[in-house]
């Protein structure tokens, strides 16, 4: 999955868990069946890498590209396939921050015709 790649996170163990169990088709383990654990585990989990991007909507602030692209997982999870696409694309495209039309450009080389 190419937010969680993009920021670093498929390399975690707990997370890399949770994308084996999407590619089976397999309900997401924990922390996943909970937001705000998963979310708990990624600021306090000392493996989890810690980058900064430009935050959604051009401000001037900064966000954690980690915490950004974290909610993709139970996204592409959801029940609704169309709708699990686009918001990991969602979540995707502000992970990428600036480079968000690449993964868009690369999200179209792959739908057919």
């Amino acid at each position: 999955m190419r937010a969680l790649a993009a920021a670093g996170l498929d390399r975690i163990g707990w997370i890399a868990a949770g994308l084996a169990a999407l590619d089976r088709g397999e309900d997401l383990p924990e922390p996943f069946d909970d937001e705000g654990r998963a979310f708990d585990r990624l600021f306090t989990d000392p493996s989890v890498p810690r980058t900064l991007v430009p935050a959604p909507g051009g401000g001037n602030d900064d966000a954690l590209q980690q915490a950004m692209a974290l909610p993709a997982l139970p996204a592409a999870a959801g029940p609704d396939p169309l709708r699990a696409a686009l918001e990991a694309l969602a979540h995707a495209a502000v992970t990428w921050g600036g480079a968000r039309q690449e993964l868009f450009a690369q999200a179209r080389a792959q739908l057919p015709g």
